[in-house]
């Protein structure tokens, strides 16, 4: 019994394939996914989709939630040491890793924590038309750890005087932060509210950062970011890839907008995860 339900309609003009991991949610939540995000050809299947939910909520239920465990964590081959060294030397990489102990490891995919329940297909197909025909581990630490990477155009529209709507195709575009800018004479003249400008605020748009990370909480190691790259290479056929390892000394739910909201007992390095087996 399969886990994961493919919602595609191919019949229709404009849709997004999604693969979601339905025997892991709760059936109200595959209706409300089905009635809120799925075209109208998968909303007159629900009754088939939810029968066949039951089904595989039975069978993923029987999941023995401790296997994750025994992940394989490796360190990088030494010979490798030069590209991962330009890697860690960059600002860049400090800036987005700083608040954690890190280090670059080896990591069996098969036994990731990955708190996503839904892929999109077509950035998934995107993804491996990019990979190489034979990936070898060099190509690898590109795809998985390079801090520069070719991202989407994004859109802009000012819908109001102080209203600007900014959107991509990349689910990965965020809002970055809000830093203190003190005022030039160019903002100056670009200002057409009138008054006397004393200071200024710059909001920051984009992507975050593009080395696939983890957190590791005791003997769990959480796909943090790079999940749709992970899948893709996982279809490719590779079982292990290089990541950034970040060590959680403390368990504090919260450290990431993915994991917080999973419970503490998801988190916690001992005791059996029995509420969200699914996850494993």
């Amino acid at each position: 019994m399969t886990a994961t339900a493919e919602l595609e309609v191919r019949a229709s003009a404009n849709y997004q394939r999604q693969k979601v991991l339905y025997a892991w949610l709760p059936g109200a939540a595959v209706s409300n996914f089905l009635k809120s995000q799925c075209i109208k050809e998968e909303q007159d299947r629900e009754s088939q989709i939810l029968q066949s939910w039951q089904a595989a909520a039975r069978a993923f239920s029987r999941k023995v939630p401790r296997t994750f465990e025994s992940i394989s964590v490796q360190p990088i081959d030494p010979q490798y040491g030069a590209a991962v060294a330009a890697i860690q030397r960059d600002r860049r990489f400090a800036n987005t890793f700083g608040q954690l102990p890190t280090e670059f490891a080896t990591l069996e995919i098969d036994n990731l924590i990955a708190c996503q329940s839904t892929v999109a297909l077509d950035y998934v197909d995107k993804l491996m038309q990019q990979f190489p025909k034979e990936l070898t581990f060099e190509n690898l630490i590109d795809i998985c750890l390079s801090l520069d990477k070719t991202v989407p155009e994004v859109s802009e529209m000012r819908s109001a005087e102080n209203t600007i709507i900014y959107s991509s195709e990349n689910t990965d575009f965020r809002f970055l932060g809000a830093f203190q800018k003190p005022l030039e004479h160019v903002d100056l003249q670009s200002s057409s509210t009138g008054g006397i400008p004393t200071c200024g605020l710059l909001l920051l748009f984009g992507y975050g950062g593009s080395p696939v990370n983890v957190l590791r909480i005791g003997p769990r190691v959480f796909l943090n970011n790079g999940f749709h790259r992970v899948y893709a290479l996982r279809r490719a056929g590779v079982t292990h890839i290089p990541a950034v390892d970040a060590k959680c000394l403390q368990c504090r739910p919260g450290i990431s907008p993915r994991l917080s909201k999973h419970s503490k007992g998801l988190l916690a390095a001992s005791g059996a995860p029995a509420d969200d087996a699914g996850l494993f």
